[in-house]
């Protein structure tokens, strides 16, 4: 019983680190998001496409978006876990 509390805890406590992973990779994701706006906004004004503008828009916001999808399936994946250790609701 001792073993199971002491896993039980340590999910619960991968949860809650996960939950600030995410927390900061969704910040990340929307700083480079509203950057990529900006940008967009300004080329619709016409001015000049920035240089980094190609690798926010083709790179790093993509990778940014996946690194929030890749935290949000590792939450669903522990839930699983979480429900397996604590039996049926």
């Amino acid at each position: 019983m001792a073993g199971d509390n002491r896993r039980l805890e340590h999910l619960l406590q991968l949860r809650e680190e996960l939950f600030q992973e995410m927390e900061q990779a969704e910040r990340e994701w929307a700083a480079v998001r509203v950057r990529v706006e900006r940008m967009d906004s300004d080329i619709r004004l016409g001015r000049p496409e920035p240089e980094e503008y190609q690798h926010l828009k083709g790179h790093l916001a993509p990778q940014s978006e996946a690194e929030v999808v890749s935290l949000f399936r590792q939450l669903l994946k522990l839930e699983d876990k979480l429900k397996a250790e604590t039996g049926p609701q």
